[in-house]
């Protein structure tokens, strides 16, 4: 039983230790001890509804070492689009995501409503756990490195009832594109 507890133990350190050296940038915006999960965004890069439209990247590592980067994005209006795709023009070229139903949340509050779609983008495992670095992509193939090295990102909300459009600032562009980095190097 001491051996089992000890071998418990030391993956769990091997896993903190393989993703204690996230950059300085990144910082720990959640710990979920109910599911083992760690989340990480850029220190100036939160999700924040205020700013509905937009795309907010994150990183979620759990406790046995499989590491996701992460989108949020969130429309707030009077009327529902009922968006089923989110569609990326990164320098001229298009990319799609369809929705899946487990991934979107809809909410009404007083004068409006909000649809909000959180996925993962891509999906890689710890190598000292799982043997390889598995990198699985769940979008378009060459969407991250279009969108690492991208000069001009714009994201549409897709949906049955209309469109919600934003294209990402500088600022916000680099952040997108730090995270992505963070997530690549680890």
């Amino acid at each position: 039983m001491k051996y089992v507890i000890s071998i418990v133990v030391a993956l769990a350190l091997m896993v903190s230790m393989a993703w204690a050296d996230m950059p300085e940038y990144m910082e720990v915006i959640e710990v979920n001890e109910f599911s083992g999960i760690t989340f990480y965004a850029h220190e100036d890069y939160k999700i924040h509804p205020s700013l509905a439209g937009q795309l907010f990247p994150y990183i979620s590592i759990t406790e046995n070492g499989v590491c996701r980067l992460r989108f949020h994005s969130e429309y707030e209006g009077e009327s529902w689009i009922f968006f089923d795709r989110v569609q990326f023009v990164i320098d001229g070229e298009r990319y799609e995501y369809e929705v899946q139903s487990w991934d979107k949340v809809t909410n009404v509050y007083g004068g409006g409503v909000s649809e909000t779609v959180d996925y993962a983008m891509a999906t890689k495992e710890i190598p000292i756990l799982h043997g390889s670095e598995g990198l699985a992509y769940e979008f378009e193939e060459g969407l991250l490195d279009a969108l690492l090295n991208a000069e001009t990102v714009k994201v549409r909300l897709a949906g049955k009832q209309g469109n919600y459009d934003s294209t990402l600032r500088e600022a916000q562009l680099e952040r997108l594109q730090l995270t992505i980095q963070a997530y690549l190097d680890h």
